[in-house]
């Protein structure tokens, strides 16, 4: 069955998630499947946003520009069902939470994917839904180190990777970059805790009817146009990292995200978007990274 129509058939299978779906991907038939019961999904698969033109664009942007950055993130991929336009492609993302070896059953031909245990920050901190968006300088990207520096089986490489993920969400313009869009993941019979890959990054400063105050806070501070390289900085020591470290990774982000950036609009204008150029332009206007320009 096309990926469409399993969305639009499960778009509720997925808690408080309207038009995204878990579905089981088989790459080497290129066919979707629709998990029933207790099944487990390969990848969850997005419809395009009613409110925010070309998100569906505007995410796999992010992802690539990230990935090129050397940031953690998932595969994901663009489902074009006719000309790249906004009615005509999903996004989809491989869970990073399921694992397929050798040693995977197969039920009808289909390897079955194991399970990862994860939770995201919110629930490791105790934090409700409802507040997962921080205020008050509640502190959250402290808490967050906390929780790494105490559980993780790598404290020091996740310490740095959530470093790295929060100097991107401030260039490329998250500002929806709230506790909940961090997770940690279980290795297998829930051994060895990791910080997991970056996720639902999408530069939310090109559209404006969307918030310019940030999801954390960095230095007390939420408002993307307020925050520098200094805040960045005071944030550093705040949440315990070595500050020479933390800014030769500020410094390297800053100077190499506008190639990054431009190579990942590029490679979506060869797949038939033709809006990623203009797209990649106007991140550059209204990110964190055209505070710093």
């Amino acid at each position: 069955m096309e990926a469409v129509q399993l969305v639009t058939k499960a778009h509720l299978s997925l808690t408080g998630a309207s038009g995204k779906a878990g579905l089981y991907y088989d790459g080497n038939a290129d066919q979707w499947y629709l998990p029933v019961g207790d099944a487990p999904s390969t990848h969850i698969v997005k419809q395009s946003h009613v409110r925010l033109k070309g998100i569906v664009m505007n995410e796999q942007l992010c992802m690539m520009t990230a990935a090129k950055m050397g940031i953690d993130v998932p595969e994901s991929f663009v489902i074009n069902l006719g000309n790249a336009e906004e009615g005509d492609v999903l996004f989809a993302t491989k869970r990073y939470d399921r694992v397929i070896g050798n040693e995977s059953r197969r039920l009808q031909g289909l390897a079955v994917p194991y399970r990862l245990h994860q939770e995201d920050m919110a629930q490791a901190l105790g934090i409700s839904s409802a507040h997962k968006y921080e205020h008050n300088q509640a502190g959250y990207l402290k808490k967050a180190f906390q929780i790494l520096q105490y559980h993780s089986a790598d404290p020091i490489a996740d310490q740095k990777k959530l470093w790295d993920m929060e100097i991107f969400h401030y260039l490329i313009g998250n500002t929806d970059n709230h506790i909940k869009n961090l997770s940690l993941v279980y290795g297998k019979n829930l051994g060895g805790i990791r910080l997991a890959p970056a996720y639902d990054i999408v530069s939310t400063t090109v559209y404006e009817s969307s918030t310019r105050n940030m999801s954390i806070g960095i230095a007390e501070k939420y408002d993307i146009d307020d925050i520098g390289r200094g805040d960045f900085e005071k944030e550093a020591e705040n949440v315990g990292l070595g500050t020479q470290m933390a800014m030769k990774r500020f410094d390297h982000f800053a100077e190499n995200f506008e190639a990054a950036l431009r190579s990942a609009g590029d490679a979506l204008e060869e797949q038939g978007f033709e809006g990623a150029g203009r797209l990649a332009e106007k991140i550059l206007r209204t990110g964190g990274i055209g505070r710093l320009r």
